[in-house]
């Protein structure tokens, strides 16, 4: 297939024989790279290297052929990050933009890029230029939230923006997060643990990073109303189990950390110990090491940590944080 592809599509840069191309050619000799783009060095050691510059050539000349397509350019940058090769991805956007100016696909994609390369303003920027060309552009807009409400740049953090971006786009999106998120960083407490939906306990299956984050918010927001058994009783019964489970390693530890610090290390202590009372549960252990390192109380913690490890150890889950 692979010869027959490649002959073809030389002279017929169609995006349905290019989706073929890239299957062919990435999807099942790389799929790997799509789980490691920094390490190109490991890649091009691999057999079919050659094959990923060729998907490469074929996407780069249909994209030469018509610059104004941001189907093509979508799959040459695919191809590029694969490779681990960042930079390029940053410039093929910009040859897209230099083509078609009003393109807003490529605003938001090249966004995207400046974002994993934590340049904010440039983002901001073509992210703010999708919107003017298309209000109501779902995407652009959520980007866009996501930067003003929560960039570490505090300089370009704007969360009264954020929140008019968030409530603008919330009609098409529903994203409940976004929305208690944006409440929360404006202080407005009180809606940020009413919006529906945030880390729902009957849903056994919500265990994705955003729905960890959404409980991390709603323990933080009652909090700061001044509710600390409402604020405990998120953070212990719902975040903790749930930490045993694989979890984004960008976003919730960020509100694990900051719902951590911000509850009493002894109010979390004491809860711990009355629970578990009741019956081992490898989390709790966890949280009362936690909080009894942060008190530095480190052989109680170490105990702690090596009581959750026996329970893991019999079945009951795993975690490499523990270790």
């Amino acid at each position: 297939v692979r010869p027959f592809l490649m002959q073809f599509a030389d002279g017929h840069p169609d995006s349905f024989v290019l989706a073929w191309i890239e299957n062919a050619l990435v999807g099942s000799d790389f799929y790997v790279g799509r789980h490691i783009p920094d390490h190109a060095a490991s890649l091009r050691a691999h057999t079919s290297w050659e094959h990923l510059l060729s998907s490469q050539r074929l996407c780069q000349t249909a994209c030469d052929r018509d610059p104004r397509n941001h189907h093509y350019r979508l799959l040459l940058v695919h191809v590029l990050r694969t490779m681990g090769e960042h930079d390029r991805v940053i410039k093929a956007w910009k040859d897209g933009l230099t083509a078609n100016p009003k393109d807003v696909t490529a605003h938001v994609e090249l966004a995207k890029a400046y974002v994993r390369s934590e340049r904010w303003n440039d983002a901001v920027k073509h992210l703010d230029t999708a919107r003017k060309l298309e209000p109501d552009h779902s995407e652009a807009l959520g980007q866009l939230s996501e930067i003003l409400l929560d960039c570490p740049d505090l300089t370009v953090r704007n969360p009264q923006e954020g929140l008019a971006v968030v409530t603008q786009n919330y009609p098409t999106t529903g994203n409940d997060r976004q929305l208690a998120m944006a409440h929360f960083r404006n202080k407005n407490w009180e809606q940020a643990v009413s919006v529906r939906n945030i880390g729902n306990p009957t849903d056994r299956y919500y265990l994705t990073s955003h729905a960890l984050a959404e409980r991390y918010l709603k323990a933080m927001a009652y909090w700061k109303l001044g509710k600390p058994k409402e604020s405990l009783a998120w953070y212990l019964n719902i975040v903790l189990p749930n930490r045993i489970t694989r979890e984004d390693p960008r976003l919730a530890p960020r509100y694990h950390h900051d719902a951590t610090t911000m509850i009493p290390a002894d109010m979390i202590i004491a809860e711990c110990t009355r629970r578990l009372a009741n019956g081992d549960e490898p989390s709790l252990y966890l949280a009362r090491g936690e909080a009894r390192a942060r008190m530095k109380k480190f052989d109680a913690a170490a105990a702690d940590f090596s009581e959750a490890l026996k329970l893991l150890k019999r079945g009951k889950g795993w975690s490499d944080r523990v270790r």
